[in-house]
Protein backbone atom coordinates (compact mmCIF):
# COMPACT_ATOMS: atom_id res chain seq x y z
CA UNK A 1 0.00 0.00 0.00
CA UNK A 2 2.78 2.07 0.53
CA UNK A 3 4.38 2.08 -2.87
CA UNK A 4 0.97 2.60 -4.87
CA UNK A 5 0.05 5.35 -1.96
CA UNK A 6 3.73 7.31 -2.76
CA UNK A 7 2.82 6.37 -6.63
CA UNK A 8 -1.04 8.40 -6.63
CA UNK A 9 0.68 11.11 -4.79
CA UNK A 10 3.35 12.03 -6.35
CA UNK A 11 2.81 10.78 -9.87
CA UNK A 12 -0.84 10.42 -10.37
CA UNK A 13 -2.03 14.59 -8.37
CA UNK A 14 -4.27 12.66 -5.56
CA UNK A 15 -4.54 13.97 -2.59
CA UNK A 16 -3.68 12.41 0.05
CA UNK A 17 -6.61 12.99 2.40
CA UNK A 18 -8.55 11.98 -0.71
CA UNK A 19 -6.64 9.14 -0.47
CA UNK A 20 -6.82 8.19 3.17
CA UNK A 21 -10.49 8.46 2.76
CA UNK A 22 -11.46 6.03 -0.10
CA UNK A 23 -8.85 3.46 1.81
CA UNK A 24 -11.03 4.05 5.15
CA UNK A 25 -13.93 3.02 3.72
CA UNK A 26 -12.68 0.06 0.96
CA UNK A 27 -11.04 -1.73 4.62
CA UNK A 28 -14.39 -1.73 6.08
CA UNK A 29 -16.00 -3.64 2.63
CA UNK A 30 -15.99 -7.45 2.78
CA UNK A 31 -17.47 -8.72 -1.47
CA UNK A 32 -19.40 -11.30 -1.15
CA UNK A 33 -17.98 -14.30 -2.53
CA UNK A 34 -18.94 -18.35 -3.21
CA UNK A 35 -16.90 -20.79 -2.83
CA UNK A 36 -17.52 -23.84 -4.82
CA UNK A 37 -15.90 -27.02 -4.05
CA UNK A 38 -15.09 -30.03 -6.31
CA UNK A 39 -13.02 -33.11 -5.74
CA UNK A 40 -9.99 -32.15 -7.11
CA UNK A 41 -10.21 -28.01 -6.70
CA UNK A 42 -11.38 -25.38 -5.23
CA UNK A 43 -13.33 -22.11 -6.83
CA UNK A 44 -13.52 -18.54 -5.70
CA UNK A 45 -16.18 -16.25 -7.62
CA UNK A 46 -17.49 -13.11 -6.93
CA UNK A 47 -20.69 -12.61 -7.20
CA UNK A 48 -20.45 -9.19 -8.65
Amino acid sequence: MNDFRKYAVKHLGISSNALDKYASITDNYISPTIIEERQLNVAQMDVF
